[in-house]
């Protein structure tokens, strides 16, 4: 099996591990640009790219995609083994349900 299938296997284990997430692998070659993991964690969007490491070429529209979700509110990333702890990590503390706080009049 190549480096980039375990990174993924392992990635998703990782990802199906988490309480209240589904996700979906959208490894497809006709779709350009779409981040490779897209899910949903304790209801709230999330969008994984998945690179072999942290010096692997980043195309023009992957950047401005993962922007343009993170600029709508939803949680993007790019991740490669190095990372992959670390990204896990932000993304249970964003979506983790922030306490609601009744304002006194």
């Amino acid at each position: 099996m190549q480096a980039e299938t375990l990174f993924g296997t392992k990635l998703d284990r990782r990802l199906k591990a988490l309480d209240n997430c589904w996700f979906v692998n959208i490894q497809q070659v006709a779709i350009r640009g779409i981040p490779d993991r897209i899910g949903c964690l304790d209801g709230k969007f999330f969008a994984l790219e998945m690179k072999r490491d942290g010096k692997a070429k980043r195309a023009k529209l992957q950047e401005y995609i993962v922007d343009k979700i993170k600029g709508a509110g939803g949680y993007a990333e790019f991740v490669y083994p190095e990372n992959m702890e670390q990204v896990l990590k932000e993304l249970e503390q964003w979506a983790k349900p922030k306490p609601y706080i009744q304002e006194i009049e």
